[in-house]
């Protein structure tokens, strides 16, 4: 005979990250001295049942088209090198604490999927989804397809919307779910009013 107590799962869900590497002029990309703060909270209280990466993993602006980049594709590959290598020391941290790992695509990680695109002799050298594979993560084409990760009743991905308002925009575009989010770089949460659900939704901005 069954307790009939709920089997509760932990989930580490990590946001924006914009990993790069210092160069240019400009610092790294990822906020180093808070990064080793959670990792030190997600390791005292490991194992996970999930490590979910919210998309934004890497920053990637040598392969935007908002900038310009004199030195061309020579440039732009080996800072691709230099910042996958600075992100998969990550991966591989934070990967240690759960069985289940998801890397969210967010706008940023397309820069790579779309720089390919446009590349097609490049395709083996820039490959996002073989690179998040590697690392032993599953990749979660979001930004591609809008698939997004499910756990229990929460449901993740990198979000779309960016207006002020960006919470109930996203609460109507994913109606009725728990939908948590990254891309904004704030926190803002709104609850929408769903009929015949039995239950009240929330959508939240996670911050940065």
């Amino acid at each position: 005979m069954g307790s009939g107590l709920a089997v509760v799962e932990t989930a580490l869900v990590l946001p924006d990250m914009q990993i790069r590497a210092p160069r240019d002029g400009y610092p790294e990309g990822e906020q180093t001295g808070a990064l080793e703060a959670v990792y030190r909270y997600a390791e005292d209280n490991a194992p996970w049942n999930y490590v979910v990466q919210i998309g934004d993993f890497l920053d990637l602006p040598y392969f935007s088209k908002h900038k310009t980049n004199t030195a061309g594709q020579k440039y732009a590959l080996q800072c691709w090198d230099e910042d996958r290598e600075r992100g998969k020391t990550w991966l591989n941290r934070f990967g240690r604490l759960g069985d289940r790992r998801y890397l969210i695509e967010g706008n940023h990680d397309f820069r790579a999927v779309q720089y390919a695109k446009e590349n097609p002799h490049l395709k083996t050298l820039v490959d996002m989804s073989a690179y998040v594979k590697e690392a032993g993560w599953k990749w979660v084409p979001y930004w591609t397809t809008d698939i997004t990760v499910k756990i229990g009743k929460a449901e993740f991905g990198h979000g779309m919307l960016t207006n002020k308002y960006h919470a109930e925009a996203h609460a109507r575009r994913y109606l009725g779910a728990n939908f948590f989010y990254g891309h904004v770089h704030d926190v803002q949460s709104y609850t929408p009013a769903v009929r015949g659900l039995g239950q009240v939704p929330i959508t939240q901005s996670m911050g940065c």
